[in-house]
């Protein structure tokens, strides 16, 4: 009887000392186990999402940028871009969005436009004091301050998923 325990206690040990992941992390290390980090930023609350900008402020362009667009494809949301024009509040509210991306200064007059529906406003701005933010947030609950373009992806899908989920 205490032969077959200390066999079996074998065993056990050599069952242990075969296995592949050892300290914390080597797992991933393993060939073909590894994290893909941008798999890892994806969205929390996918929706429809659109970019309104217009021509003539850095935050326009700071979100423009073609590889924020398609970076918030892949993390779940649907994206549309259009340029600010007259007929654009009326375009907003037959296209169903979830959150419009609009800079800070157009932001009053595109909330005027959408009130009644349950389309929500993300204000961006461009290198702006923390007064400003904070002030912009007390209207908005939430905001996007663009500190340097272009935009960081995890900045940008952090506001998103704030907008889509305060509207």
């Amino acid at each position: 009887m205490k032969r077959w325990i200390m066999v079996a206690l074998g065993l056990a040990t050599l069952a242990g000392l075969a296995s592949t992941a050892g300290a914390c992390g080597d797992k991933f290390l393993i060939v073909g186990r590894c994290v893909n980090y941008q798999r890892m930023l994806t969205t929390q609350r996918p929706g429809h999402v659109l970019i309104l900008w217009s021509s003539n402020t850095k935050s326009a362009a700071a979100i423009r940028d073609v590889q924020l667009q398609e970076f918030l494809q892949e993390a779940g949301h649907r994206v549309n871009v259009m340029a600010e024009s007259e007929a654009a509040g009326e375009a907003i509210r037959s296209g169903g969005y979830d959150v419009v991306l609009v800079d800070a200064a157009d932001a009053d007059r595109l909330r005027t436009d959408l009130e009644g529906t349950t389309t929500g406003v993300l204000p961006v701005m461009y290198q702006a004091t923390s007064a400003e933010v904070d002030q912009v947030r007390r209207s908005y609950r939430c905001a996007l301050n663009v500190r340097r373009a272009p935009v960081k992806r995890s900045q940008l899908l952090v506001a998103v998923d704030d907008a889509m989920r305060r509207k």
